[in-house]
Order: structure tokens, then C-alpha cells, then sequence
């Protein structure tokens, strides 16, 4: 490191170089006096630059590899995003509303941005940090493109998103398996599969990266109760009456509308379950305030297209766009994956998920492609819609990345959702927020046209990466070709679940 005191490089070193060149038999008192004083002066600079080292030296000696993950992650992105930055590691990235107003920081102390849980049994501690941005929260999620510098590509005036996230950096991460489900049958399901993802999907340590959480739409604290009843034999209660976890727990219990903990007894991966009830826009009117089943029954009679698919279905598989960047508990995870409880892990991950993603600058992950020409419906119209509102919101016109390219239409391709996955800086971005409202509550779309979540996964990418279906995507679509994941189906007779089923 190089220190500048005084104007000069080494500015302390040359002053104590003099001081030593002054060293002499002292001729007088007044000679003695102006030794004294120099040495004093000397040591004074020299504990300065000390302090200067000690207080700078987190800064400038990061890990090359974190600086080095924060020019690659900025330069493969430049045309979609603004810079995303490295914070030291094990730091929480300051809000911008703590950054504007920092005596509003006094109100949140440290403990409340970390998560720490003592296992006492395996003799570890597992550690969430607070990754948010914060600018999913209301007020900033409603800044515009021209007041957040650098946000806009000036010479084509296309849509760019600012990350709510600092850049990931390789072993340094955390993420969250979401599970969203509405109705029993598919709560049923996940018992029979998670063992399989611990095993082949979620590295040699899933504990340590990954937590799955649960999410039970139109669920009370009585469904969390049933719900664990039914995997009980998949995850062990997670005891919050001792001392040592009751920090822990209270934390989480105050988030969203609480979480309840258990532990998986495959791999000690933690698995927090909690409720929230659904969302009727009030576009709705008076049918906003129907229970969601009444109002389900309500909305058979207008569904206009695929309407094979429940509207419990549809509104679980959507919510994953529109609904799991807002929870509080998405804040302390850097990606999620969204993996489906019909769909079984068969044998060993040739790679890494997470690490892959930080290694190949991806923002999010998919593993097929396919036709959804039946359920397209007016997906267009809400793209527009979002697009009017950027622009009466901002005084000016953008245009969708991939807007050379018809993205949306119904005859196009789209990605398959039942085992995907995203970065959070891309998905809590305020403009991705504000699509994912638009998206929610537009009338005529996912209630009428029961939609897919496919189709929002697809308009972001169109709407904010100009080769939509290529560029900056971890493709996992061998893994479903080669068999080493199945949906709906039972692994190959040769896959390794077949082979331990065997031998027990």
C-alpha cells in the first residue's frame, strides 16, 4: 500500500529519516529540548499512518478474487444494468435510505441484519447477512430510470435495472430454495423429493449455503402444523425454547408473517415455513374483498384461455415472480431457485449451481425451453402497459432491450419454471419490482388468461437483456435431456436414487 502524509509519499519516513540524521552529541539544553520535540513530532506521524493503515487496510486489500468478481460481473452486464459493487466480505450493504439519511441507521442495529444460528450439536455457526440494497422497499422502489445516475443508456435510451444486490462472490453466498404452495396435494409432494435435491443438487455442504424456504399461500399457523405433519419424516422441529436458539427464532419469527424452523435430517439444511394469504388487486372491485376461494369460483366463468388450470395453480406458480422479492427473509440470500415438488434430483450435479452462476455472470438459470403458444393470451398488452407507465412516470420513453425482437408473441419460445433460478439484485431491482405490480395486477392477465409464470421470467429477460433466451443464462437443459432430473416421472433404473433404493 502506498501512503501519502503531507502532501508526499512516505511523508512519515522521510520525517524520521531526519530526525535521525540530527541525532548527535547534544551541545545544550535548548538543543536537547528541540530533539525532544522532534522525536515527539515524529512518533506522533508515524502512529498516525499506522492508524490510517489499520483503518483503510479492509478496503484496499480485498481478496483479488472479489475484486476481480466485481470488474467481470460489471463489464458482462454494462449494457443491462448500472454497476453493481463489492462490499468487504461479511459487511451488509448500506441502503440508500442509510446512506441519505444515516441517523436513521441508529434505529437498526447490527444484530437485527444478521441472522446467526449456534449449532451446538455439530459445533458450527451458520451466518445470514443482511444483502438487500434496499431499493425494493417502498419510496425507493418508485425512483425513476433519469434520477439514479448511470441508470440509462443515453445514446439508445433502453431499459436498464439497478441491482438490489452487491456483486456475488464465489463462496461468499447464500440462497434460498423457495417452495410456494397452495393446496394440499402439492405439499404432499415435497417429502418425496427434497432428500433427492440435498443429495445431488445443493453441493457437498448444503447446509451451509442453502436454506429452503417454504411458503404456504392462503395458509394460517394451522397449516404450517399440518404441513409439517407431512414431511415429518424429512425434518426435525427445531427446538426455540432453549437458550441458545431463542434469538435465533425470534428473529425469524418477526419476519414476514413469521417463520417457523426446522432442520433437515438428510443434511442439516435449515427449512423455515411460514403463511401469507393471497392477493386480489383491488382492480377487482368488490370482488376484491372475496375470500380467494370464492373468488376462484368467481373466475372460472371468465377465464378466457388455458383455463384447464386452476386459478389456486396459476396464482402459485405466478407468485414466484410477483410476490417472493417483496418477503423481508428474501433479503438475507444473494440468489433463489425455484424447484417444484414433482421433480426429482436422479443423480450427481456435474456442477455446482450457485458457483456456476457467480463464475459465468449469469443472472438466472433455466433448463428448458419449450412452446406456451395456448397460454400467451395478451401478454403483450401488460409489456405496453409497464412501458406507458415508465414513461408517464419518467418524462420520457424507453425502449425493451430486446425490442428488435418480437419476445412476447405466443409462438415464440419460453422457459420451463419448474426448476429455474435468479439473482436477487436482478429480481428486487426497483424496475423489476415495478413490472412485477404491473404484472400482478393487471386484470385481464394471469386471472383470465392463467398464465404460466413462464411468461414472466420471459418479459423480464426481453425487457431488460437483448438476446433473451441465450445471453447471460446458466442453461442447465442437459441435466433434464441426460435424466439427472425428472418431472413427474421416476428416475431412470440406472440413476443413482434407483441404485441406494435398491440396496435398502
Amino acid at each position: 500500500m502506498r501512503i501519502t502524509l503531507f502532501g508526499e509519499p512516505g511523508g512519515s519516513a522521510l520525517l524520521f529519516a531526519k530526525l535521525v540524521r540530527n541525532l548527535r552529541p547534544l551541545a545544550s539544553p535548548m538543543e536537547l529540548l528541540r530533539s525532544v520535540r522532534l522525536a515527539a513530532a515524529a512518533g506522533l506521524v508515524l502512529l498516525g499512518a499506522l492508524i490510517g493503515i489499520a483503518v483503510l487496510w479492509p478496503a484496499s486489500n480485498e481478496p483479488v478474487g472479489v475484486l476481480e468478481s466485481e470488474h467481470e460481473w460489471n463489464v458482462a452486464l454494462e449494457e443491462n444494468m448500472r454497476p453493481a459493487r463489492v462490499l468487504p466480505l461479511g459487511h451488509r450493504a448500506p441502503s440508500l435510505l442509510e446512506s441519505a439519511r444515516p441517523w436513521l441507521g441508529m434505529a437498526t442495529e447490527a444484530s437485527k441484519q444478521t441472522l446467526i444460528f449456534k449449532d451446538i450439536k455439530a459445533g458450527t455457526t451458520l451466518v445470514w447477512r443482511n444483502r438487500s440494497l434496499g431499493l425494493n422497499h417502498e419510496g425507493y422502489r418508485d425512483v425513476c430510470h433519469e434520477v439514479i445516475e448511470g441508470n440509462l443508456s443515453h445514446t439508445t435510451r433502453k431499459l436498464k435495472f439497478t441491482p438490489n444486490r452487491p456483486v456475488p462472490v464465489q463462496h461468499d453466498t447464500r440462497s434460498a430454495i423457495v417452495v410456494a404452495v397452495m393446496g394440499e396435494r402439492y405439499e404432499d409432494g415435497l417429502a418425496a423429493v427434497m432428500d433427492s435435491w440435498q443429495r445431488f443438487l445443493l453441493g457437498p455442504e448444503p447446509s451451509k449455503s442453502y436454506v429452503m424456504v417454504v411458503v404456504l399461500l392462503e395458509g394460517t399457523e394451522a397449516s404450517v402444523d399440518a404441513f409439517a405433519g407431512t414431511i415429518s419424516s424429512s425434518i426435525d422441529v427445531l427446538d426455540c425454547n432453549t437458550k441458545h436458539n431463542r434469538a435465533f427464532c425470534a428473529q425469524l419469527d418477526s419476519l414476514d408473517n413469521g417463520y417457523r424452523v426446522f432442520v433437515a435430517k438428510e443434511s442439516g439444511m435449515h427449512v423455515w415455513v411460514t403463511y401469507e394469504p393471497a392477493f386480489i388487486p383491488p382492480v377487482f372491485g368488490e370482488d376484491s374483498k372475496l375470500s380467494f376461494e370464492k373468488f376462484a369460483e368467481v373466475q372460472k366463468t371468465r377465464c378466457k384461455n388455458c383455463c384447464y388450470f386452476a386459478l389456486q395453480y396459476t396464482y402459485a406458480t405466478n407468485w414466484y415472480g410477483f410476490g417472493l422479492p417483496f418477503l423481508q427473509v428474501m433479503d438475507y440470500f444473494d440468489f433463489a431457485f425455484k424447484i417444484d415438488t414433482d421433480l426429482m434430483a436422479c443423480g450427481p450435479a456435474p456442477l455446482e449451481m450457485v458457483d456456476e452462476m457467480v463464475r459465468s455472470h449469469a443472472p438466472y438459470m433455466t433448463c428448458k425451453i419449450g412452446a406456451d403458444r395456448s397460454c400467451g393470451g395478451r401478454n403483450k398488452d401488460v409489456l405496453f402497459l409497464f412501458l406507458d407507465q415508465e414513461e408517464k412516470h419518467c418524462g420520457s420513453r424507453f425502449q425493451a432491450q430486446a425490442e428488435k425482437r418480437v419476445w412476447w408473441d405466443i409462438s415464440l419460445l419460453v422457459p420451463e419454471a419448474n426448476f429455474f433460478g435468479f439473482w436477487l439484485g436482478l429480481t428486487t431491482s426497483p424496475e423489476v419490482s415495478r413490472f412485477a405490480i404491473t404484472y400482478r395486477d393487471f386484470k385481464e392477465g394471469l386471472r383470465e388468461q392463467r398464465w404460466g409464470d413462464q411468461q414472466f421470467w420471459s418479459n423480464i429477460w426481453g425487457l431488460f437483456f437483448p438476446d433473451a433466451y441465450k445471453q447471460h443464462a446458466f442453461d442447465v437443459k442437459e441435466w433434464r435431456s441426460s435424466g439427472l432430473i425428472q418431472h413427474k416421472r421416476p428416475c431412470p433404473l440406472n440413476s443413482s436414487v434407483a441404485g441406494s433404493a435398491g440396496q435398502s
